[in-house]
């Protein structure tokens, strides 16, 4: 972890899935709001070798890293593009 790295939060939290509600209320909420201000501070090439130093990536995280690569446009075509990155680079497989 470079000292810019966030912890991920499924790092984080390992026991709390992504979407869980406690992302979305108490301290996991503040946390999230750091992350994406701060993953979106970066540009497409630093997300995308954050995702690879913090591989593996759980099941439960795989739309998010999409999204973390999609940004700033998070429309279908953008997520689309960013799930065959993952794909090719070896995050996910093809499905």
């Amino acid at each position: 972890m470079t000292p810019r790295d966030m912890q991920p939060p499924w790092l984080r939290s390992p026991d709390m899935p992504a979407g869980d509600l406690g992302w979305r209320m108490g301290a996991g909420e503040g946390y999230l709001c750091d992350f994406w201000d701060w993953i979106g501070s970066l540009t497409y090439d630093e997300r995308l070798a954050y995702l690879l130093r913090h591989k593996p990536l759980p099941g439960a995280y795989v739309l998010m890293a999409a999204d973390i690569l999609a940004l700033p446009d998070l429309d279908d075509a953008a997520v689309d593009l960013a799930f065959g990155v993952l794909a090719d680079v070896g995050l996910i497989s093809r499905g």
